[in-house]
């Protein structure tokens, strides 16, 4: 049933993460135009909750997630020289997630929507979640454990740390024992442990193994790298509570948030200092590896994301754009922008290695990049823009005489109703460049000219 040849669970993982992609990202922009249209598609099965959980859950736990993994399988033997523990094993955790993701969608579209945004799946199946991420763990600790080579590599930092604190989100996310604002409080650590320490560290692990192999030139700094996966190690989970500011959680919670928060930048810096600093003498190899293209536009959509996320969380910034699209205008820039165009510039990079395929048109892979990066800048647009002309709107109105609850809240939204035209746009482009993207894939899988496949060694001097 499974196969052990070598490489088999990336392979598996790549296909079914490239589905989960495009049924994300085709929910996600249907939503949006609902925001614009809402009666277009005007069934209970395709609201507007329900196509958003969809996506959500999609994009997240199927996309990002199966995305990782094959990252992980894939660098995992090529950093410590030793094979997979076991590939049939891999496959099973593989088999594990979509099952329970695809149980999850049914019970979203045709149930009703679970819980709250980014937890939209039944706590039963969290557990089933993290069971096969825990098997997924248990054998990438096994193979590093066998490894060969002596120097422990800061792409196995993250990918292993990253495995860990998916698993801490998931279950601290779906602590049932807890009611009003404690429940609350844990629903943010868990968002905030799932994008930036699970979503991202995987995204930065991906990036710190490609990026030196496809421009041949040495990491800049391991050092800085090691305090760029500390730095975000203790200040991602704290800083989720900054979305309460002003809100019933307590203000020394609150105030460690934002000061957390602050801290984030180190990895942001961390990261673009040793990006720059390993391309600054290989730049003429940018051309030749659109896989770089990729890694550098993911970096610039999730630095902008991340200092975002420091901005919102400030006290003055959210006593003005609070309750706005610009709470949750960031988690989608890192989600949409960083961490998917990291995960395609993985796949573009890997696929060739694995399949013993090239590249039918390197254009359409050049045309995902770019759709995927207009798109994306077309909805982070139209977010903040919206976010803005609302917060102006009802600061505008709260000097008038109180008036009956709602009234002239069409006028808000009639304020925002270009930018959020815009967003539309913009994800309508991002979805076009994922079915380009996946068609192209799986084209390049049967019909691509033969390349070699990539026998599984140590890398060295690269990292």
């Amino acid at each position: 049933m499974f196969s052990r040849a070598p490489d088999s669970a990336a392979r598996q993982f790549i296909y079914s993460s490239a589905f989960w992609l495009v049924l994300g990202a085709t929910c996600l922009a249907l939503a949006s135009v609902k925001l614009v249209a809402p009666d277009f598609l005007h069934t209970r099965l395709l609201s507007y909750p329900r196509l958003t959980a969809v996506g959500s859950i999609s994009l997240i736990y199927g996309w990002l997630t199966l995305a990782g993994l094959a990252a992980i399988f894939y660098a995992v033997p090529r950093l410590t020289g030793a094979r997979v523990a076991s590939e049939a094993g891999s496959q099973l955790a593989g088999m594990i997630i979509n099952l329970t993701l695809a149980i999850g969608v049914a019970i979203n579209l045709f149930g009703g929507v679970q819980d709250q945004q980014f937890s939209e799946l039944p706590s039963y199946l969290d557990a089933a979640l993290v069971f096969g991420l825990l098997i997924a763990t248990a054998n990438v600790w096994r193979s590093v454990s066998k490894r060969v080579e002596p120097r422990l590599y800061i792409s196995i930092y993250f990918f292993l740390g990253g495995l860990l604190w998916a698993m801490l989100g998931l279950a601290v996310g779906n602590l049932h024992a807890l009611n009003g604002v404690p429940d609350e409080i844990a629903h943010l650590f868990s968002i905030n442990t799932t994008i930036l320490l699970w979503v991202s560290s995987v995204g930065a692990g991906a990036l710190y193994y490609v990026v030196p192999r496809a421009s041949g030139a040495p990491l800049h700094s391991h050092r800085l790298a090691v305090l760029g996966f500390w730095s975000l190690a203790i200040a991602a989970p704290l800083s989720g509570s900054t979305r309460q500011v002003y809100g019933p959680s307590p203000e020394w919670l609150v105030t460690i948030s934002i000061a957390s928060s602050i801290l984030l930048v180190m990895p942001v810096l961390a990261l673009l200092v040793n990006l720059f600093g390993t391309l600054r003498v290989a730049w003429d190899r940018v051309a030749d590896h659109p896989s770089i293209r990729f890694f550098v536009a993911g970096s610039a959509f999730w630095s902008a994301g991340v200092l975002l996320t420091i901005l919102v969380g400030f006290r003055g910034t959210a006593k003005t754009f609070g309750a706005t699209d610009w709470e949750t205008a960031p988690v989608w820039i890192i989600v949409l922008g960083g961490a998917t165009l990291w995960a395609l510039g993985f796949i573009t990079f890997a696929l060739p290695r694995l399949m013993g395929r090239r590249w039918i048109h390197r254009s359409r892979v050049s045309s995902g990049l770019w759709l995927t990066a207009v798109g994306v800048a077309a909805a982070a647009t139209g977010w903040l823009g919206a976010g803005a002309t609302s917060a102006i709107a009802w600061m505008a109105g709260s000097s008038e005489a109180p008036s009956v609850v709602g009234a002239g809240y069409e006028v808000v939204l009639e304020s925002a109703g270009g930018f959020r035209a815009l967003s539309v746009v913009g994800l309508v482009l991002f979805a076009i460049g994922q079915w380009i993207f996946a068609l192209h894939m799986i084209r390049t899988t049967a019909e691509g000219e033969p390349h070699p496949v990539e026998v599984v060694t140590p890398v060295e001097a690269l990292l």
